[in-house]
């Protein structure tokens, strides 16, 4: 291989890995959405930003000390695409799924968790021997 083959060859090796690499593709199998939780005075308030998903991609479950949020999103245009995200948080027990309420709306996912009654106005302070 002569030395101008070689620079050439190098050329665009270095052009494909700078256009095609990391820095310059996002890959959706490894991107993770942003979550926020704060606390209200009755209840534990999550949002997730997902924009571009349908409420239909996403799952929501409780278990007993469990609570999960996740979705996938499969598409097909020229190649297939598939996009999966999961998060899961330990709850105290006494959460009851009837009292979660889930909203999607403008590319943000909102989820209220009403905390059981034992956490409701409890507030102790400690004395420190």
């Amino acid at each position: 291989m002569n030395d101008l083959t070689r620079v050439t060859n190098q050329l665009f090796e270095d052009v494909f890995q700078d256009f095609f690499g990391p820095t310059y593709m996002v890959r959706p199998e490894n991107t993770y959405p942003l979550t926020s939780i704060k606390e209200g005075k009755d209840s534990w308030n999550i949002q997730v930003a997902a924009p571009g998903m349908k409420k239909s991609d996403f799952k929501i479950s409780l278990d007993t000390t469990t609570f999960s949020v996740s979705y996938e999103k499969k598409e097909s245009t020229n190649s297939f695409v598939k996009s999966s995200f999961k998060k899961t948080w330990n709850v105290p027990n006494g959460i009851q799924a009837e009292h979660i309420k889930a909203k999607y709306d403008a590319g943000i996912l909102n989820v209220e968790l009403k905390k059981p009654s034992v956490f409701k106005n409890k507030s102790s302070l400690i004395k420190v021997d």
